[in-house]
């Protein structure tokens, strides 16, 4: 049910990524901050009792108040192979920032042949040369993490942390059901979805109830998979995150959506993909050598530094 599928295979993925921001989300933070304003104002004793509470209440608005500044929604456009050397994948996107207005983002390419990895700019024809990486940069999160992982960690690391676990048939289905059960009335719930057959996730759903027993947050993503080349692999994969208002009722403040539009087990060629690359007009500052700008050939170059 993790990642293991992209490990060690060699393959090609177009895929598009958008992470959106609901109203919700702003609002949310708007309240939170107004409300440690009102009880920094106030200096109750029942909230306030040295100057470090009200510095740590001064920090938390800080970051509620950067929050309030990122980007209404991403969306990403990317090509990606990897043939076993190195890896190659191209990348563009738009964005909507926080008051509503709708940009690019740059377009990017990274390539790499194992030994060195170049960075490509196609808005302004700057590349660099850098050591290699295992992953590309990219914007976004790595797409395997998005589509196997939850909240950036395997889905079997979040069933490990409950402690009381039960599993149980239901049609073609095993669910999993967990519980954690914290200080008074806190209480951590998890409940995961598996196809028996294919041991695949289907739905993950995970709620959080604060001390005083109401449910402050809420985690659920879903999986569609699909048959390519004979592996199946995500076609569709959604992860949504709920939290409650100050009044608190729960609404949704975030939403990933990812959807594979094609896999294949023919990459491209990524050091020839480089190359061409290297071929182009870009203007190439060697990151590794500490040369400005390369002289000559910057395919020759590329043979240097791999060696």
């Amino acid at each position: 049910m993790d990642n293991s599928l992209v490990r060690g295979h060699i393959y090609q993925i177009s895929y598009t990524l958008r992470e959106r921001r609901t109203d919700a989300f702003y609002q949310h933070r708007r309240e939170q901050i107004q409300h440690i304003q009102d009880i920094l104002d106030q200096s109750s004793d029942k909230w306030i009792k040295s100057a470090q509470d009200r510095i740590n209440g001064t920090k938390i608005q800080q970051v509620f108040k950067r929050e309030l500044s990122y980007l209404r929604e991403t969306s990403y456009l990317t090509d990606f192979s990897v043939d076993g050397v190195g890896f190659y994948l191209k990348q563009s996107g738009t964005s909507i920032d926080a008051s509503g207005k709708e940009g690019p983002l740059p377009d990017a390419i990274y390539a790499s042949d194992g030994k060195v990895m170049g960075a490509f700019y196609p808005h302004d024809m700057q590349a660099a040369l850098l050591p290699a990486t295992e992953r590309p940069p990219g914007g976004g999160e790595y797409w395997a993490d998005i589509a196997y992982f939850f909240m950036r960690q395997p889905l079997t690391s979040w069933v490990e942390k409950m402690p009381n676990l039960k599993v149980k048939q239901d049609g073609e289905d095993l669910v999993v059901v967990g519980d954690q059960p914290g200080e008074e009335k806190e209480w951590g719930h998890l409940e995961l979805r598996v196809d028996k057959a294919k041991l695949l996730p289907k739905n993950f759903l995970m709620t959080y109830n604060s001390p005083d027993g109401v449910m402050t947050s809420k985690w659920t993503k879903t999986w569609e998979f699909q048959n390519c080349s004979g592996l199946l692999v995500p076609k569709t994969v959604i992860e949504q995150e709920y939290k409650a208002n100050i009044s608190g009722k729960m609404e949704l403040e975030r939403e990933v959506d990812f959807n594979v539009t094609s896999y294949s087990v023919q990459p491209k060629n990524c050091k020839e993909a480089f190359a061409t690359l290297l071929h182009t007009n870009y203007s190439v500052f060697d990151q590794i050598s500490g040369t400005r700008y390369l002289s000559g050939n910057p395919g020759d170059a590329l043979d240097r530094l791999s060696k």
